[in-house]
């Protein structure tokens, strides 16, 4: 699920700010969620951005993008999630493969011993190759962030909508520790953010 928001005619006014750890940001993200902000109002740069794996320019500088309307911006992902998607990666294999160990030990007509042999090793093998993609998941996720913090810090944009929403998230940013914060207009720019908690931002970028 998506949400597209088009400010076609008007400015988008946001706050933004650079972090240089990545707990800071998520300590961050969660106290503006409880203060009142909307997950679909915290956006950071999108990873095909970051690594480069589209057609746009890969991101060099990371504080020349704070103020750039054409940095592409994705849903922020909380560590939960990131947590959620790398059980359901681990676990798959594993009661895919001891299913399919079990049914073919069945349809043979094993004994219970050797169905029960075969379907714990099948579930030996899910559970390797789903700690090898956890490990991937986990790469990947370092890289989105390393790749940002090697080039200047990892940005997050706040949409606000009045002054006391300016001041609440300044004070936010401020409060865990970004630096260059400030609030910004961008005129008639268009951004799409989409349902990181739906999706897991497409498993986790």
């Amino acid at each position: 699920m998506t949400k597209t928001t088009h400010e076609s005619d008007m400015y988008v006014r946001e706050a933004v700010g650079l972090f240089d750890d990545i707990g800071a940001i998520h300590d961050c993200i969660n106290e503006l969620q409880s203060n009142g902000f909307d997950r679909s109002d915290i956006t950071m740069l999108s990873r095909p951005q970051v690594v480069g794996t589209t057609a746009t320019i890969p991101i060099n500088d990371t504080i020349q993008t704070e103020d750039s309307p054409t940095a592409l911006r994705g849903p922020i992902v909380e560590p939960e999630s990131v947590g959620d998607a790398q059980g359901a990666v681990f676990g798959a294999p594993i009661y895919i493969l001891t299913l399919c160990g079990a049914g073919i030990s069945a349809a043979f007509g094993l004994s219970t011993l050797l169905l029960l042999t075969i379907s714990g090793l099948a579930g030996i093998v899910g559970a390797a190759i789903g700690a090898g993609c956890v490990y991937i998941l986990r790469k990947r996720q370092d890289r989105y962030y390393s790749q940002q913090l090697t080039h200047g810090g990892i940005p997050l944009w706040i949409h606000t909508r009045d002054e006391d929403h300016e001041k609440r998230a300044i004070q936010t940013l401020t409060h865990n520790r970004a630096h260059d914060v400030h609030i910004h207009d961008l005129e008639g720019i268009p951004y799409e953010v989409g349902d990181g908690r739906t999706t897991i931002y497409k498993i986790i970028h």
